[in-house]
């Protein structure tokens, strides 16, 4: 059967795109390829979501005999052809050429290079774990923290990733010496199962928007459903913090569509640019940077807490968040630096806020620019709109 056995691990493959037509049929896209689907290979691909034996997947077919066992075999090694699904213990694929997010190698250089970062969850973990634990580590991505738990004495880790950047982290498992006391879990946290609910919590999931790659919402499934009620989690508490700064004249013009700058490209190219920065208007820029490099920016206010989440307690799933601030020197607003601040364990932190950032900090903090710089005098007083995910921050003068 195409080089399978009963003994092959089978395993969905991460790209596998369900297509469906308006003739009521389902496209199966892999690898490039597309095949028809019947509900039995989607059912097949629903199964396949964490590794199978062939044995046990033909087990879930039965009961109609030798034509049904043919024609599930059959559907099996097509899908197995068309790269839908694949073989689950096969030495690990190289990252795609083109790898996009945490598949790219450009992201994980940069965040292994961040040594404080990686240093710091390592402590914690040392500090957190102990013999006879069983951790989940949400996002492996390389294994690094996965590998750390176990190292710390964790009983088992199940390290659960999505992207194709986890059969490198198996490999890593592997050649480290802890193949036996780490599983690999496939696919993304909020839609596998893990063989036991796990007494220790561990992820990597803070965004340069702190709250942009769903921590909230990933932890609180996590703590429901793949978790023991008594928890030890890193991290377990984090601050978004905002920073009201002055910015550089320079950085605003390179990043703000404005009337000025149509006149300006009018003169160079000419061509009305009148619709554009028409359209710009309104509009709140956005962008990120390296935390060293705001820094030296005046803030016309100190560090506010835009949210404080306790993350080992139950959240609300959506952020909306006003607070108020007192302008502490007189100057120019012109936007907000959006950082923040976590807890991993007792005594160890991580930030990205510019001036407290280490300088080997991974993470980029995102800028919002005002739609039209406001003048102001200490004990000015404003408040800031903050909705995590639902759009940039809006700041406000108050009476």
């Amino acid at each position: 059967m195409a080089g399978l056995s009963a003994a092959t691990r089978l395993i969905r493959a991460q790209d596998v795109t369900l297509r469906f037509r308006s003739d009521g049929q389902v496209l199966v896209e892999a690898g490039g390829s597309q095949r028809l689907a019947g509900a039995e290979a989607i059912r097949m691909l629903d199964l396949l979501a964490q590794p199978r034996t062939l044995s046990w997947l033909q087990e879930q077919f039965a009961g109609g005999g030798v034509q049904q066992w043919m024609n599930t075999t059959a559907v099996i090694v097509d899908l197995h052809k068309s790269g839908a699904i694949l073989d689950a213990d096969a030495a690990a694929p190289a990252l795609p050429a083109r790898a996009q997010g945490f598949d790219s190698q450009r992201i994980h250089l940069r965040m292994l290079n961040d040594r404080t970062r990686t240093s710091r969850y390592l402590d914690a973990i040392a500090q957190v774990v102990r013999p006879d634990d069983v951790v989940c580590d949400i996002g492996t991505g390389s294994g690094i923290l996965a590998l750390a738990a176990a190292r710390a004495g964790a009983r088992h880790v199940y390290a659960v990733e999505a992207g194709h950047i986890g059969e490198v982290a198996r490999e890593m498992f592997a050649a480290n010496g802890y193949s036996s006391r780490i599983t690999l879990i496939r696919g993304r946290s909020t839609a596998v199962e893990l063989p036991e609910r796990a007494n220790v919590l561990v992820s990597e999931i803070i965004g340069n928007e702190p709250l942009g790659e769903n921590i909230v919402q990933t932890l609180a499934d996590a703590r429901r459903r793949l978790c023991t009620p008594e928890l030890r989690q890193i991290p377990r508490r984090m601050d978004v913090v905002g920073l009201p700064v002055m910015i550089p004249g320079k950085t605003r013009r390179e990043r703000q569509i404005t009337r000025s700058a149509a006149a300006s490209w009018r003169d160079w190219y000419g061509f009305d640019f009148g619709p554009l920065a028409a359209a710009a208007d309104g509009q709140v820029p956005e962008f990120t940077l390296d935390p060293r490099a705001a820094s030296g920016w005046p803030a016309v206010a100190g560090p506010v807490v835009l949210a404080r989440l306790e993350l080992g307690d139950t959240l609300p799933l959506a952020i909306n968040n006003c607070v108020e601030f007192a302008v502490s020197r007189d100057g120019r607003l012109d936007g907000l630096v959006v950082s923040f601040r976590a807890e991993l364990a007792d005594g160890i932190e991580l930030t990205s806020t510019p001036g407290d950032a280490a300088a080997d900090c991974s993470w980029k903090v995102p800028v919002t620019i005002m739609v039209a710089p406001v003048k102001v005098k200490r004990g000015d007083r404003f408040a800031i709109h903050y909705a995590g995910q639902g759009g940039p921050p809006k700041i406000e003068r108050r009476p």
